[in-house]
């Protein structure tokens, strides 16, 4: 089931060139990270900063 987020929880992140460069290559590589799959609030904000976490073990971890 899935819940929405306070609005007081929300921040605006400015989309810039390093989210977008790792966005993508995490995409074309399929890697899951840790951030997705926890549905981090914080996720762009990593991304922006060329950032990720990886889930080792794939799917299975």
């Amino acid at each position: 089931m899935e819940q929405r987020k306070p609005a007081w929880l929300k921040v605006k992140v400015q989309a810039n060139q390093g989210k977008n460069e790792v966005e993508h290559l995490l995409q074309e590589l399929a890697l899951p990270t840790v951030c997705q799959e926890a549905r981090c609030p914080n996720l762009m904000e990593c991304y922006s900063r060329k950032t990720a976490t990886f889930l080792l073990l794939g799917q299975n971890c």
